[in-house]
């Protein structure tokens, strides 16, 4: 069976009738909530920039997290999914209606709901608590960034509600964790295994500055690599409070660039070929 329009938008409208209710609830919920989550910030804490953009990221992730957990849970295998693996759509047209609401609906209805609110408690904040703190700005550049990076995380979500059954966003906060822990861990293995105990063969002026000493002192000491991550600085200790670190090049980055580009991409195949999977 291929692809249909005409079947895509019957599924896309079969979803917002089945769903109406719960959709036009969150909406009222969601300004109420996330203003008294940052009213509370604003009268315990402060309202900064910084915690604007936690308020801004988290929430985009916990919440949408939440309604993605929920677009392609009917098809996972268990009794209820029977009845949605039965209609007459493809794959591709079931997994195109959770992009759009997931990744494309959500997210966008969630910045013009949430935007105000947190101008409004800013405002408040100053008004009434007496602080001053700017507004939360972004950059053509960092809206991009958070855009691609909480959609590539909800995407993850998406495939995860494939393979859990119950209580889908919390298992999938959980895996996504501890991939990361994983990832951080092999990192480390893998970046000890390939320096050991090397030692650069010469040294740059700002690290002779640095030390403040003779080039025989230099010479006898001994760095070791005392931390790492993925695609990011390397940090090396002489056993003194000061560490030396050797910044990631421009290929470096661009190969991190590039897999966080390919990681929402990946997450969908995965979705469309688990889809297929569970049809069988």
């Amino acid at each position: 069976m291929q692809f249909s329009f005409t079947r895509f938008n019957h599924l896309f409208i079969k979803q917002w009738k089945e769903n109406k209710k719960a959709y036009l609830l969150g909406l009222i919920a969601l300004p109420i909530l996330i203003g008294v989550i940052s009213l509370i910030m604003a009268y315990s804490t402060d309202f900064s920039e910084n915690n604007q953009n936690t308020v801004l990221v988290f929430g985009l992730l916990i919440i949408g997290g939440i309604f993605c957990s929920t677009l392609l849970g009917d098809y996972a295998p268990k009794p209820r999914a029977i009845r949605s693996l039965i209609l007459p759509t493809t794959n591709l047209e079931k997994l195109l209606v959770a992009i759009v609401y997931g990744l494309i609906i959500f997210p966008i209805v969630y910045l013009v709901i949430v935007s105000p609110v947190i101008l409004l408690v800013n405002y408040i904040d100053f008004e009434i608590f007496g602080n001053l703190y700017l507004t939360a700005t972004y950059t053509y550049k960092n809206f991009l960034e958070f855009i691609f990076g909480t959609t590539s995380i909800l995407s993850f979500v998406l495939l995860c509600s494939l393979f859990y059954r119950k209580f889908i966003f919390i298992k999938a906060s959980l895996t996504f964790v501890c991939l990361i822990f994983l990832l951080i861990a092999l990192n480390s293995v893998i970046t000890n295994l390939t320096f050991g105990n090397s030692q650069p063969s010469q040294y740059s002026k700002e690290f002779k500055k640095s030390m403040g000493s003779s080039e025989i002192t230099i010479e006898k000491t001994k760095l070791e690599l005392t931390s790492s991550g993925p695609f990011s600085t390397l940090e090396f200790s002489n056993g003194t409070p000061n560490a030396f670190r050797i910044s990631q090049d421009k290929n470096i980055g661009l190969l991190s660039f590039i897999l966080v580009l390919l990681f929402m991409p990946t997450m969908l195949l995965a979705c469309f070929y688990r889809l297929k999977e569970i049809e069988l």
